[in-house]
């Protein structure tokens, strides 16, 4: 993917309000998570082509063309978060690799600035799926969520995803009245 274009984009400033609580069931797993910043739009745009490719139908497609569509789509994506969610926590997921420097492996996007949190991106990538460590994400974002006195977390998932929707529900989520038609809304309560 090419970062051509991306001087554009950035996130907002951070929230004034309290950081998330560090996780040390998060730590324990060799994961951890920090603020978001510009410099990780190069690799947020990775990681929407790495999670997109299939379910987008442009596998097919010429590099060049498939390369074009997913880069536009990611700029889409994150002008709709930034402009929907503009006190959202934008947080990029790390995997301490010691004795190296820690290396991202996904992103997580909440809006705590109601009184329900919403989870509005998970994404990890591909190598990194598989092993418990959304559930772990999300299990500590929920926590997070009661210690804080949130009613509840909320998120959309697309119906044509089952495996993220039968992670949701087994992790307490149920479902709500549709907000679109191509999407599940779930909420689990504090």
């Amino acid at each position: 993917m090419s970062d051509a274009g991306l001087a554009d984009l950035c996130f907002p400033p951070a929230s004034p309000r309290a950081p998330l609580p560090a996780a040390a069931g998060l730590q324990a797993r060799g994961i951890r998570v920090r603020p978001a910043a510009n410099g990780d739009l190069p690799f947020f745009q990775s990681l929407y082509a790495a999670t997109r490719m299939e379910e987008a139908g442009v596998a097919a497609l010429p590099h060049s063309v498939r390369a074009a569509f997913l880069d536009s789509q990611f700029r889409l994506q994150h002008r709709h978060f930034v402009g929907h969610y503009p006190r959202a926590d934008f947080l990029a997921v790390l995997r301490a690799s010691p004795p190296f420097a820690a290396r991202p492996i996904g992103r997580l996007y909440v809006d705590r600035a109601r009184r329900h949190w919403h989870l509005i991106e998970i994404a990890l990538v591909p190598d990194a799926r598989g092993q418990a460590l959304g559930s772990a994400l999300i299990a500590w974002l929920a926590h997070a969520a009661r210690e804080a006195g949130a009613s509840a977390l909320t998120l959309q998932v697309a119906h044509d995803n089952p495996r993220a929707v039968a992670l949701y529900e087994r992790l307490g989520f149920v479902d709500q009245p549709a907000t679109a038609p191509t999407h599940r809304r779930m909420i689990c309560r504090a």
